[in-house]
């Protein structure tokens, strides 16, 4: 019964040091860092090629370009407002400019590798793109404006399809008026756009058409749209509202937050961020969205992934950069010092243990 006793203890003992080995060796610690930006100029848009390789554009032309190390300028071809960025890669990426005498007018610039020039394109006010490949782009703005990059204009989608109409049963086409904020292209025959007053729209390779909102967004603007896949995507907005795609259709997710969600980041299906108003940072780890500890409690209106374990964060008061790493010395002390009188009162309980078996086995 002895050797039953310490073998049990001896077990006993092992789990108990696995398991806080585990434990500590999971801790995971966020670092947020405020990023030097030139001129202190104000940025609206980045994205990243890699965790080298990326580009950022702000006010009256401004693009910076990050090297792993820090942000420079770059030569601009134009003095007016820049309003978003898309990267295709290192040797190519499109940015909208926002002309402040005439914001309605659309103007495209182009990043060959070498350097940024303008692109001929018609007029529109427009708040995003995406560049599905050189040859396939789609940009969206206010007014319902869509605009398709073929590889040599670009051309207006004037109207949208909408696949019943609610009185006659039929299909019928639908000029769109509300503002669109975000696009999110997963080929060149699937895509989602997403505005003012719950607009959702999607793309199928023929047309745009709209699709059915759940209520929760039904007067409230729809920020951002990042899909994973084609049956798996996020939209965020207004209030902290937070609507999923099954693949069939869009619905209501459960959000930790009330602050309004401006920009989304998904990783894969079960890793993703959001940001938005006072400071507001969220999480998705695969079953539930969380609140992140964030950088500052001014407003957040951008956010771009590297990977799941760094990030890029634009704010009304600046540029911050995330790293995730898992330590140990996140710990808190007081928690190591408990740790630690367990595993020596559990040591000195089984040296007297067998001490105590060593001594009956002789008798």
């Amino acid at each position: 019964m002895r050797r039953i006793a310490f073998m049990k203890s001896v077990t006993a003992f092992f789990v108990v040091s696995l398991s806080l080995t585990f434990f500590i060796g999971t801790v995971q610690a966020s670092s947020w860092t405020k990023v030097s930006i030139p001129n202190d100029v104000f940025v609206a848009s980045l994205d990243m090629v890699n965790s080298t390789d990326g580009w950022a554009v702000g006010n009256d032309g401004c693009l910076l370009h990050w090297n792993g190390t820090s942000w420079t300028e770059v030569a601009s071809p134009t003095y007016a407002n820049l309003v978003f960025v898309d990267m295709l890669s290192s040797n190519e990426g499109y940015a909208v400019v926002r002309q402040r005498t005439s914001p309605s007018v659309l103007s495209v610039i182009r990043w060959d590798g070498i350097s940024w020039k303008n692109m001929s394109t018609p007029r529109g006010y427009f708040n995003a793109l995406d560049m599905v490949s050189s040859t396939d782009g789609w940009a969206v703005g206010n007014g319902g404006a869509i605009m398709h990059w073929d590889g040599t204009c670009w051309s207006r989608q004037e109207t949208i399809s909408y696949p019943v109409e609610i009185t006659t049963g039929f299909v019928v086409e639908y000029n769109l008026t509300n503002p669109i904020e975000s696009v999110d292209m997963i080929s060149s025959t699937d895509g989602w756009a997403v505005g003012y007053r719950g607009t959702i729209v999607h793309w199928d390779g023929t047309c745009w058409s709209l699709v059915e909102c759940p209520q929760i967004f039904a007067s409230r603007t729809i920020w951002s749209v990042d899909m994973v896949s084609s049956t798996d995507g996020w939209a965020v907005g207004d209030g902290g509202r937070i609507i999923r795609w099954d693949g069939t259709s869009w619905n209501n997710v459960t959000s930790p937050t009330a602050s309004h969600l401006f920009s989304l980041a998904m990783i894969d299906s079960d890793d993703g961020w959001a940001v938005g108003s006072d400071g507001a940072v969220i999480h998705w780890d695969g079953n539930e969205w969380s609140n992140a500890t964030g950088p500052t409690g001014a407003w957040l209106f951008s956010v771009k992934m590297v990977s799941s374990t760094e990030g890029w964060v634009l704010g009304a008061d600046g540029m911050y950069h995330l790293n995730l790493e898992k330590e140990t010395s996140q710990i808190p002390i007081e928690y190591l010092l408990t740790i630690a009188a367990i595993i020596t009162s559990v040591v000195v309980w089984l040296i007297i243990e067998k001490r105590t078996f060593k001594s009956t086995e002789q008798q």
